[in-house]
């Protein structure tokens, strides 16, 4: 048996890229988190880089519910490292697998050509879209810019609606029809996404991603893995398909 292409990339260079992606977030939940944003931030990315199926092996829910998880999510004793990592076991993992399964059968093969090696000039590292689907970076930074804008609260009820009216592309349109007219209603809501100082408005906020957004935002990346939403069509290239 030869190792010699062992150190080179798989054909279906997506595979690898995708391998890559997931390895910083395994990363990032072995060092743990500064805050419950940070969290809810990672947990945001891993949605993107498992395809949404982070939803159905750790449920952004517990990120309200269970306290004992979230202290051991941002502590440094050694006990908070283990669980941890037994996390990454049990959860992380079994939603990574299942992305780089559904990967694997869409992903292009690239195989060398003559006595070119086109492989040997892709460096996996270097490749900014997720899986090489440039539709993934696009929905992740809109993701990403909706919670950065929701962590520090709205100057008035204008920027508010401004911030509502970007959830559909950050979502992928998986968000609540009703979300936006059953927030504006909300006296209490509304003050607390108004309050841009509080302590206690700040936790509502986070909580707030917690209920409302990320579920959305992990059947978001399903959707678009999927192709569920938008039929591809033979004479109009699809956005979706990969380039690996």
């Amino acid at each position: 048996m030869t190792t010699r292409h062992a150190d080179q990339p798989f054909p279906k260079v997506a595979l690898d890229v995708l391998d890559d992606n997931q390895d910083a977030l395994r990363a990032e939940l072995i060092d743990g988190f500064g805050d419950r944003r940070d969290i809810v931030e990672w947990w945001q990315r891993a949605a993107v880089m498992t395809f949404g199926n982070i939803e159905g092996e750790w449920p952004a829910s517990s990120l309200i519910q269970d306290r004992t998880l979230l202290n051991h999510l941002v502590g440094r004793d050694d006990v908070s490292r283990a669980v941890r990592r037994k996390h990454r076991k049990n959860w992380l993992e079994p939603a990574c697998t299942d992305a780089y399964n559904h990967l694997k059968m869409a992903a292009v093969e690239r195989l060398p050509e003559d006595d070119d090696d086109p492989l040997a000039e892709i460096s996996v590292s270097a490749v900014d879209d997720p899986a090489m689907r440039p539709a993934f970076s696009v929905l992740d930074a809109r993701q990403h810019a909706c919670l950065r804008s929701l962590w520090g609260g709205f100057e008035s009820r204008k920027h508010l609606s401004s911030w509502l009216a970007t959830l559909n592309g950050a979502t992928f349109g998986e968000i609540d029809r009703d979300f936006a007219g059953q927030l504006t209603r909300d006296r209490v809501a509304v003050r607390y996404l108004l309050e841009r100082e509080t302590q206690v408005a700040a936790v509502y906020r986070v909580k707030l991603a917690i209920k409302e957004l990320l579920p959305a935002f992990a059947t978001a990346a399903k959707r678009l893995q999927g192709g569920e939403a938008t039929p591809r069509e033979e004479a109009e290239p699809s956005p979706f398909e990969d380039r690996g």
